[in-house]
């Protein structure tokens, strides 16, 4: 409660800032002529600043809409959906706001799908936030090495019918978990991101997601 409290006064003045960087962004880019080249390399550096602040402004969005729905939501929605679909276009879509409109590394994605998920069943909408948040995670691991000598960058994602049930399994080769804070993970605000990179809520949230849809 004291969280979602936070999230709801905090998102007027977070949409206000969001608001005001694209207004002033339309502004400068209707400017056509500037007396200087000082002027000139002025509006260079101020849209380059303006267009930096579009990332941690989306991930400020995304990080209050996931609170905002996750444990203190009751009412689970059901999608008629292929698991298999399902899983995929959270991987699309998780890939897509990661990288925005930067270059995308070369990250090898392996899928290995049950052809038995390919019919659709009754899905929880809330499953999405798990999966996205844990691939979020993974793509955090391996770019923390994307740089490093014959590393090649690769997840991979599986599913698997069960009986009456369906599995999910996602997994990485960047640097692991360190084992001192593996019992810990699932504790909110629990991270071993650099500030301004992580509050440590993703796996938490994914947590009480998944209790509350079994």
């Amino acid at each position: 409660r004291l969280t979602a409290g936070f999230c709801h006064q905090f998102k007027n003045p977070l949409y206000a800032l969001k608001y005001s960087f694209q207004t002033i962004s339309n502004l400068l880019s209707d400017v056509e002529k500037l007396e200087t080249e000082e002027a000139r390399e002025n509006l260079k550096i101020t849209k380059e600043l303006l267009s930096s602040m579009d990332e941690p402004i989306d991930k400020l969005e995304l990080l209050f809409k996931l609170i905002l729905i996750s444990p203190t939501r009751k009412n689970i929605v059901w999608l008629e959906a292929k698991p298999n679909n399902f899983v995929s276009s959270i991987i699309a879509s998780c890939f897509r706001f990661k990288f925005l409109d930067k270059t995308r590394p070369n990250i090898k994605i392996e899928k290995e799908l049950d052809s038995a998920l390919e019919e659709k069943i009754l899905v929880p909408q809330q499953l999405e936030i798990p999966i996205f948040n844990i691939l979020d995670n993974a793509l955090d691991a391996l770019l923390n090495r994307i740089n490093e000598d014959d590393f090649v960058p690769s997840i991979q994602v599986k599913t698997r019918k069960l009986d009456n049930k369906w599995q999910i399994t996602i997994s990485d080769n960047g640097g692991g978990i360190p084992e001192s804070i593996q019992k810990s993970l699932f504790e909110p605000f629990v991270t071993t991101k650099p500030e301004t990179h992580g509050i440590g809520l993703g796996l938490w949230i994914s947590k009480e997601m998944i209790h509350q849809t079994i």
